[in-house]
């Protein structure tokens, strides 16, 4: 986690206080959740609601990140780059490939449909 910001500024092309402020937010993000959820399942019959609404929340970010090829939405994934804006950059950089995000996104979905 500790290079995620220069990922960012390398790989995506966000500037360096921008990268370190995506980064803040997600640790931010880990802190807000971890104290809330703490507080939330110490009364009785919460944890399940709570379990419910943590992964509805998981899934929208899943697929929004799997689905959009933008470096804000990069910075949700920070260390994983499996989306289509993850693919685009590799190819570009490993092979010389140039592609589209609609391109990368139709790639990957044959990829995993396979």
């Amino acid at each position: 986690m500790f290079y995620a910001a220069q990922l960012l500024h390398a790989v995506d092309g966000l500037s360096t206080a921008t990268a370190a402020s995506a980064l803040g937010l997600q640790y931010s993000g880990i802190l807000t959740g971890r104290v809330l959820g703490s507080r939330s399942t110490q009364r009785s019959g919460r944890a399940f609601p709570l379990i419910l609404a943590a992964l509805a929340v998981t899934a929208t970010g899943f697929f929004a990140f799997w689905a959009l090829c933008d470096a804000r939405v990069a910075a949700l994934g920070l260390l994983y780059r499996m989306g289509a804006r993850g693919l685009q950059i590799y190819a570009l950089k490993s092979f010389g490939i140039e592609m589209s995000c609609e391109e990368a996104t139709l790639y990957r979905k044959r990829f995993f449909q396979a």
